[in-house]
Protein backbone atom coordinates (compact mmCIF):
# COMPACT_ATOMS: atom_id res chain seq x y z
CA UNK A 1 0.00 0.00 0.00
CA UNK A 2 1.45 3.57 -0.74
CA UNK A 3 1.86 5.83 2.00
CA UNK A 4 0.90 9.57 1.10
CA UNK A 5 1.39 12.44 3.07
CA UNK A 6 -1.78 13.85 4.93
CA UNK A 7 -2.35 17.49 5.45
CA UNK A 8 -3.17 17.89 8.96
CA UNK A 9 -3.20 21.35 9.32
CA UNK A 10 -6.02 21.38 6.89
CA UNK A 11 -9.47 22.91 7.81
CA UNK A 12 -6.91 25.83 10.23
CA UNK A 13 -7.69 27.99 6.55
CA UNK A 14 -10.22 27.49 4.26
CA UNK A 15 -11.33 29.00 0.81
CA UNK A 16 -14.41 29.03 -1.00
CA UNK A 17 -13.35 26.65 -3.93
CA UNK A 18 -12.03 24.34 -0.97
CA UNK A 19 -16.00 24.22 0.54
CA UNK A 20 -16.96 24.05 -2.63
CA UNK A 21 -15.53 21.00 -3.40
CA UNK A 22 -16.62 19.35 -0.55
CA UNK A 23 -20.12 20.35 -0.58
CA UNK A 24 -20.37 18.80 -4.59
CA UNK A 25 -18.01 15.89 -4.18
CA UNK A 26 -16.67 15.49 -0.02
CA UNK A 27 -14.54 12.07 -2.25
CA UNK A 28 -13.08 14.74 -4.43
CA UNK A 29 -11.94 16.70 -1.10
CA UNK A 30 -10.70 14.03 0.60
CA UNK A 31 -7.97 13.18 -2.53
CA UNK A 32 -7.51 16.66 -3.73
CA UNK A 33 -6.99 18.72 0.00
CA UNK A 34 -6.36 16.25 2.49
CA UNK A 35 -4.21 13.49 0.40
CA UNK A 36 -2.61 15.82 -2.01
CA UNK A 37 -3.76 14.34 -5.46
CA UNK A 38 -4.88 16.63 -7.85
CA UNK A 39 -6.56 16.10 -11.31
CA UNK A 40 -5.18 17.72 -14.65
CA UNK A 41 -6.81 20.61 -15.95
CA UNK A 42 -9.30 19.90 -19.04
CA UNK A 43 -9.55 21.47 -22.06
CA UNK A 44 -11.95 24.11 -20.94
CA UNK A 45 -10.50 24.91 -17.81
CA UNK A 46 -7.18 25.39 -19.35
CA UNK A 47 -9.20 27.73 -21.62
CA UNK A 48 -10.82 29.70 -18.22
CA UNK A 49 -7.30 29.63 -16.77
CA UNK A 50 -6.09 31.65 -20.31
CA UNK A 51 -8.64 34.04 -20.07
CA UNK A 52 -8.38 35.40 -16.04
CA UNK A 53 -4.52 35.26 -16.91
CA UNK A 54 -5.10 37.68 -19.89
CA UNK A 55 -7.51 40.22 -18.25
CA UNK A 56 -5.65 40.48 -14.96
CA UNK A 57 -2.87 41.55 -17.22
CA UNK A 58 -4.94 44.06 -19.13
CA UNK A 59 -6.75 45.37 -15.88
CA UNK A 60 -2.47 45.41 -14.35
CA UNK A 61 -1.67 47.91 -17.07
CA UNK A 62 -4.86 49.93 -16.73
CA UNK A 63 -4.61 50.82 -13.37
CA UNK A 64 -1.54 53.14 -14.70
CA UNK A 65 -2.66 54.24 -18.55
CA UNK A 66 -6.50 54.30 -17.89
CA UNK A 67 -7.01 52.41 -20.61
CA UNK A 68 -7.49 48.85 -21.93
CA UNK A 69 -5.13 47.30 -24.36
CA UNK A 70 -5.18 46.78 -28.03
CA UNK A 71 -6.48 44.22 -29.54
CA UNK A 72 -3.55 42.70 -31.00
CA UNK A 73 -1.31 43.16 -28.10
CA UNK A 74 -4.20 40.95 -26.25
CA UNK A 75 -4.19 38.27 -28.81
CA UNK A 76 -0.60 37.55 -28.06
CA UNK A 77 -1.26 38.00 -24.30
CA UNK A 78 -4.03 35.31 -24.50
CA UNK A 79 -2.05 33.09 -27.22
CA UNK A 80 1.12 33.03 -24.14
CA UNK A 81 -1.36 32.59 -21.39
CA UNK A 82 -3.40 29.47 -23.49
CA UNK A 83 -0.15 28.01 -24.43
CA UNK A 84 0.97 27.93 -20.67
CA UNK A 85 -2.24 26.47 -19.61
CA UNK A 86 -2.19 23.77 -22.30
CA UNK A 87 0.88 22.45 -21.40
CA UNK A 88 -0.67 21.28 -17.58
CA UNK A 89 -3.80 20.15 -19.12
CA UNK A 90 -5.49 16.84 -20.61
CA UNK A 91 -7.77 17.75 -23.49
CA UNK A 92 -11.24 15.38 -23.18
CA UNK A 93 -11.75 13.77 -26.61
CA UNK A 94 -14.27 16.28 -27.85
CA UNK A 95 -11.79 19.11 -27.22
CA UNK A 96 -9.82 20.91 -29.95
CA UNK A 97 -6.83 22.70 -28.84
CA UNK A 98 -7.46 25.02 -31.93
CA UNK A 99 -10.91 25.52 -32.00
CA UNK A 100 -10.35 26.34 -27.78
CA UNK A 101 -8.04 28.93 -28.63
CA UNK A 102 -9.44 30.40 -31.34
CA UNK A 103 -12.71 30.67 -28.62
CA UNK A 104 -10.85 32.33 -26.18
CA UNK A 105 -9.41 35.14 -28.35
CA UNK A 106 -12.78 36.00 -29.39
CA UNK A 107 -14.17 36.07 -25.82
CA UNK A 108 -11.24 37.96 -24.90
CA UNK A 109 -12.04 41.14 -27.73
CA UNK A 110 -15.18 40.79 -26.44
CA UNK A 111 -14.91 41.45 -23.34
CA UNK A 112 -12.64 44.17 -23.63
CA UNK A 113 -15.25 45.83 -26.35
CA UNK A 114 -18.10 45.65 -24.33
CA UNK A 115 -17.59 44.96 -20.78
CA UNK A 116 -14.03 46.08 -20.20
CA UNK A 117 -14.53 49.98 -20.84
CA UNK A 118 -16.73 50.84 -18.12
CA UNK A 119 -14.08 48.84 -15.40
CA UNK A 120 -11.86 51.32 -13.65
CA UNK A 121 -9.61 48.69 -11.50
CA UNK A 122 -8.32 49.41 -7.70
CA UNK A 123 -6.96 46.10 -7.60
CA UNK A 124 -5.90 43.22 -8.97
CA UNK A 125 -5.89 39.30 -7.71
CA UNK A 126 -5.98 41.26 -4.68
CA UNK A 127 -5.46 38.23 -1.70
CA UNK A 128 -8.61 39.13 1.40
CA UNK A 129 -8.54 36.92 4.55
CA UNK A 130 -11.20 36.89 7.20
CA UNK A 131 -12.83 35.19 10.16
CA UNK A 132 -16.29 33.14 9.10
CA UNK A 133 -17.76 31.64 12.45
CA UNK A 134 -14.55 30.88 14.20
CA UNK A 135 -12.71 29.80 10.77
CA UNK A 136 -10.37 31.28 9.17
CA UNK A 137 -11.35 32.19 4.99
CA UNK A 138 -9.00 32.90 2.72
CA UNK A 139 -9.59 33.97 -1.39
CA UNK A 140 -8.01 36.02 -4.25
CA UNK A 141 -10.48 38.79 -5.42
CA UNK A 142 -10.07 38.92 -9.02
CA UNK A 143 -10.84 42.27 -9.40
CA UNK A 144 -11.57 45.37 -7.10
CA UNK A 145 -12.96 48.42 -8.70
CA UNK A 146 -12.42 51.51 -7.88
CA UNK A 147 -16.43 51.99 -6.41
CA UNK A 148 -15.31 48.84 -4.18
CA UNK A 149 -17.35 46.13 -6.52
CA UNK A 150 -16.20 43.19 -6.48
CA UNK A 151 -15.55 40.94 -9.83
CA UNK A 152 -14.74 37.69 -10.80
CA UNK A 153 -14.62 36.29 -14.22
CA UNK A 154 -15.89 33.11 -15.04
CA UNK A 155 -16.11 31.14 -18.73
CA UNK A 156 -19.35 28.75 -19.63
CA UNK A 157 -20.40 27.13 -22.61
CA UNK A 158 -23.83 27.90 -22.02
CA UNK A 159 -25.35 31.14 -21.09
CA UNK A 160 -26.21 31.77 -17.43
CA UNK A 161 -29.12 31.66 -15.68
CA UNK A 162 -28.80 33.64 -12.60
CA UNK A 163 -25.50 33.25 -10.09
CA UNK A 164 -25.16 29.48 -9.67
CA UNK A 165 -24.77 28.50 -5.94
CA UNK A 166 -20.91 27.99 -5.81
CA UNK A 167 -20.44 30.78 -7.23
CA UNK A 168 -22.91 32.80 -4.95
CA UNK A 169 -20.39 31.18 -2.01
CA UNK A 170 -17.71 32.40 -3.56
CA UNK A 171 -19.00 35.82 -4.12
CA UNK A 172 -20.29 36.26 -0.64
CA UNK A 173 -17.00 35.24 0.91
CA UNK A 174 -15.09 37.76 -0.60
CA UNK A 175 -17.89 40.38 -0.18
CA UNK A 176 -17.29 39.37 3.51
CA UNK A 177 -13.68 39.60 4.00
CA UNK A 178 -13.61 42.79 1.96
CA UNK A 179 -15.15 45.58 4.00
CA UNK A 180 -15.06 47.91 1.11
CA UNK A 181 -17.32 46.01 -1.49
CA UNK A 182 -20.84 46.25 -0.97
CA UNK A 183 -22.09 43.86 -3.73
CA UNK A 184 -20.30 41.70 -6.19
CA UNK A 185 -20.59 41.59 -9.85
CA UNK A 186 -19.93 38.63 -12.06
CA UNK A 187 -19.28 38.67 -15.69
CA UNK A 188 -20.53 35.73 -17.26
CA UNK A 189 -19.62 34.57 -21.46
CA UNK A 190 -20.79 33.03 -23.65
CA UNK A 191 -18.87 32.04 -26.84
CA UNK A 192 -20.18 29.40 -29.68
CA UNK A 193 -19.28 29.31 -33.54
CA UNK A 194 -17.18 32.18 -33.07
CA UNK A 195 -20.66 34.00 -32.64
CA UNK A 196 -19.81 35.57 -28.52
CA UNK A 197 -22.29 37.77 -26.53
CA UNK A 198 -21.08 39.23 -23.42
CA UNK A 199 -23.90 38.80 -21.00
CA UNK A 200 -22.37 41.00 -18.20
CA UNK A 201 -26.21 43.05 -18.31
CA UNK A 202 -27.64 40.15 -16.64
CA UNK A 203 -26.32 40.43 -13.32
CA UNK A 204 -27.23 43.99 -12.77
CA UNK A 205 -24.85 44.24 -9.36
CA UNK A 206 -24.85 47.43 -7.80
CA UNK A 207 -22.48 49.24 -5.52
CA UNK A 208 -23.04 51.54 -2.84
Amino acid sequence: MTDVAVIESLGELLSPSQVNTYLTCPAKWYFRYLVGLSEPATGALALGKAFHGTLARNFRQKMSTDRDMESGALSEIFDAEWSAALSEAELRGDEDPAELASMGRAIVEVYVAQAAPSVKPRAVEQTVQGEVAGVMVRGIVDLLDVDGCVFDFKTSSKRPNGIPAEHSLQLTTYNHDYPASQRALPLGYRCQDQDCECSAAEFPGLCR
